[in-house]
């Protein structure tokens, strides 16, 4: 985003505003940096398994999921696309809010592509429903506590 005045910001009271059209180019030239730094960032994650929170379909397509890893903050970072979802051993599908593993297969300049190849939490018996640790199984759309 480019900068905006705020009264409670130092900058409101100074006379001098920096033009709309500066702001944009400084901001578009940051942003061409930022991009760069991702896409080298995700590079290395090409071929890797990595533990994901499963989010559910994707809000634009309903062919692909979504999924992120602990370092992805909802609607700031990137995303994993999730393109194939294997069942468990017992024949269970994965579900929205499961910790999964994921392997990337594509990388992008901020997503990543993967396929989940398995569910990290418990097999959802009626005995492991009620034993799931609070970190094992989460929902999504609520801030995330650690309980100690």
């Amino acid at each position: 985003f480019t900068y905006s005045d705020v009264e409670n910001a130092e900058s409101f009271g100074l006379a001098e505003k920096v033009p709309e059209e500066v702001k944009t180019e400084r901001r578009d030239r940051l942003m061409a940096v930022q991009k760069k730094i991702s896409a080298s960032k995700l590079r290395h994650l090409a071929g890797e398994r990595c533990v994901a929170l499963l989010e559910g379909p994707s809000k634009e397509t309903e062919l692909v999921w979504e999924a992120r890893l602990e370092t992805m903050a909802p609607e700031i970072d990137g995303k994993i696309i999730i393109t194939e979802l294997e069942s468990t051993e017992f024949g269970e599908q994965p579900r929205p809010g499961d910790l999964v593993t994921v392997e990337i297969t594509e990388t992008h300049d901020y997503d990543l592509v993967g396929r989940v190849v398995g569910v990290v939490s418990p097999r959802r018996t009626p005995e492991a429903t009620e034993t799931l640790s609070p970190l094992r199984q989460v929902a999504t759309g609520a801030p995330l506590r650690i309980l100690a």
